[in-house]
């Protein structure tokens, strides 16, 4: 970054999202990488840590440096992988995260992940027609961190909800293991047993 600067760093995470790098294995190495840009959308996962230090950078820069990266990412947001890595890069460009939620639909768990990092305000989320999924273990604490920094008060029923699916996923697993236990309180001694074959 110290040769091209913040605004050639971004629009290389803008253009990273894009790609992917492939290998072949030969035993337990890997060999023979390779760049190329999919026929569909790749998964952004990959390149995450390229877009976390570049908005950590962004976050600290003046004045100055943070308008030429919004310049210099303006052009770069052509299809919906460099709009969902621009917004999240740039979380004080609003419009462009609420451009981004009108293609809810078509989201995968790690763009909204990047997405609800990007909004400044819940009121965008009233509008939408399904509620932000980020995956099965998505919600880290730094993804609860960003969202309740951003959304403040308007993160809740959105961390509620996550927590409800949560519960919705694991509950069945754990009402099945529980059944089997008699309670304590329900006059067992909390020890399973098998019916007698």
């Amino acid at each position: 970054m110290a040769e091209f600067g913040l605004p050639f760093a971004a629009k290389a995470v803008a253009e990273l999202s894009t790609l992917v790098v492939e290998t072949d294995w030969q035993g337990s190495h890997t060999v023979n990488p390779r760049i190329r840009r999919p026929p569909g959308r790749p998964e952004v996962t990959a390149h995450r840590p390229a877009a976390d230090r570049v908005r950590s950078l962004l976050a600290v820069c003046d004045d100055d440096t943070h308008r030429a990266v919004v310049e210099a990412l303006s052009p770069c947001r052509s299809d919906l992988p460099r709009r969902i890595v621009t917004c999240y890069l740039v979380p004080s460009e609003t419009d462009w995260a609420e451009q981004c939620l009108e293609s809810e639909a078509w989201l995968t768990s790690t763009e909204w992940s990047l997405l609800l990092c990007s909004l400044s305000s819940a009121e965008p989320l009233r509008q939408l027609k399904t509620v932000p999924d980020v995956g099965w273990s998505g919600w880290s604490t730094e993804l609860i961190a960003t969202v309740a920094e951003g959304l403040g008060g308007g993160a809740a029923p959105l961390l509620l909800l996550a927590l409800d699916r949560t519960r919705a996923r694991t509950g069945a697993r754990h009402r099945g293991r529980h059944a089997r236990r008699p309670s304590r309180a329900a006059g067992g001694d909390g020890v399973a047993r098998q019916a007698p074959g």
